[in-house]
């Protein structure tokens, strides 16, 4: 199991992602390093080329390779020159180990990996009866915001989806299901009078029309969530009243 005196070591390479929005790239004992990114739907070719045709962006080719591990985000500055951000995309990343004009394939397990700005979303009482819900969301990687308000809860639900059926309230999403209303741009002005779906309601298979209906005036408890590639996150709960007009202290001189 040892290597012998004066054995090279065989360089190794890999990306990797927890479906976060970004990439890790590793390598160890190369003598150089190069990384061509094309589209999620083409194969890097083979084992000892790089690729031909589709590819998109470069690493360590235009500017030298930053040091292991890197993390790849949409503002990975990539070559060819000038240099610039990667930006949102479904990419597949070909790593290879250069010595002269030899390549050899180092990641040859690699996969696509969807590189984008995670979903974000923040609640604002706006003091008036209403509130600002500012988010974000890329909705090529099946990312979206969803907003519940809900009439009789004192703690938001893990899984506002699941919760549908059992609340009762209103909610929006940031990507269009068909089936009715959509979260407005952000920042998004949300209040009594704004168009929603209506809970509880029971989905049946087939079904293409849902429960909507304007918001009405009450206090609720608004729960906005981010979800990603992975399990709906809670970004953040707000107590409000909407349609309300916050009661003005009497003058007592």
């Amino acid at each position: 199991g040892v290597a012998p005196a004066g054995a090279v070591p065989t360089p190794t390479g890999s990306v990797s992602s927890t479906n976060d929005g970004t990439a890790t790239i590793t390598y160890a004992d190369t003598t150089k390093v190069e990384v061509y990114i094309i589209d999620g739907a083409s194969p890097c070719e083979n084992t000892n080329s790089v690729p031909t045709t589709g590819i998109l962006a470069t690493i360590g080719v235009a500017a030298a390779m930053p040091a292991s591990p890197m993390t790849v985000t949409t503002a990975t500055q990539v070559g060819p020159t000038p240099l610039h951000a990667l930006g949102v995309g479904s990419f597949n990343f070909c790593m290879y180990d250069v010595v002269g004009s030899t390549y050899t394939w180092l990641n040859t397990t690699s996969g696509t990996v969807g590189i984008y700005n995670p979903p974000t979303a923040s609640l604002v009482d706006n003091g008036n009866g209403t509130m600002t819900l500012t988010w974000s969301a890329d909705g090529d990687f099946s990312q979206f915001v969803y907003l519940l308000v809900l009439s009789e809860a004192t703690t938001c639900p893990a899984d506002p989806s699941g919760a549908t059926q059992t609340v009762t309230g209103f909610g929006l999403q940031s990507t269009s299901s068909g089936f009715g209303p959509q979260l407005p741009p952000s920042p998004a002005i949300i209040g009594a009078g704004t168009d929603a779906f209506v809970f509880p309601f029971t989905y049946v298979p087939g079904q293409t029309t849902l429960p909507t209906g304007p918001i009405t005036a009450g206090q609720y408890l608004a729960c906005a969530y981010t979800v990603g590639e992975g399990d709906p996150v809670l970004a953040q709960s707000l107590s409000i009243g909407l349609g309300i007009e916050p009661a003005t202290p009497a003058f007592t001189g």
